[in-house]
């Protein structure tokens, strides 16, 4: 039985929204998806980082890929950082298939760490390919990608 995409909005640390995505990512469910992306960046007060956490995430496809690239560009145009937590092996596979796991800021399937004060938010200007990182974590958590 197929098992229906479930997203859950919640804080973390101050500034750090956490948007928690759970069962089947794909072309049938990409439209709540990025509904639930955009309201996590829209809503107020907005954001110093939105944190994807993807550990209940069961299958992810191109389309759930194209969503996810698609908040990352709206957060980065905001100064919002943007990473992906909890990346399981089929998501793993799928960000280095297509290689956006270089563009990506993955870490590992916990509390994200805490975003700095706004006036020292990134707004696009020296941050490399990854754009934003979550300030606080350090740069080897970054590149961990299940193999």
């Amino acid at each position: 039985m197929r098992s229906a995409l479930r997203l859950s909005m919640r804080s973390a640390a101050p500034g750090v929204r956490v948007l928690e995505v759970a069962g089947q990512a794909d072309f049938e469910t990409g439209s709540l998806l990025r509904a639930g992306l955009v309201q996590a960046l829209a809503e107020l007060p907005e954001p110093d980082a939105l944190v994807a956490d993807c550990s209940g995430l069961e299958f992810c496809s191109a389309a759930c890929l194209n969503e996810l690239l698609r908040a990352r560009k709206a957060a980065m145009l905001r100064g919002i950082a943007f990473r992906l937590t909890g990346v399981g092996r089929q998501m793993a596979l799928v960000l280095r298939l297509t290689e956006t796991d270089t563009v990506f800021d993955v870490g590992p399937a916990r509390e994200p760490c805490t975003p700095p004060a706004r006036a020292t938010r990134w707004y696009g200007t020296a941050s490399g390919p990854r754009g934003p990182t979550v300030p606080g974590c350090p740069s080897g958590e970054t590149t961990s990608v299940p193999s």
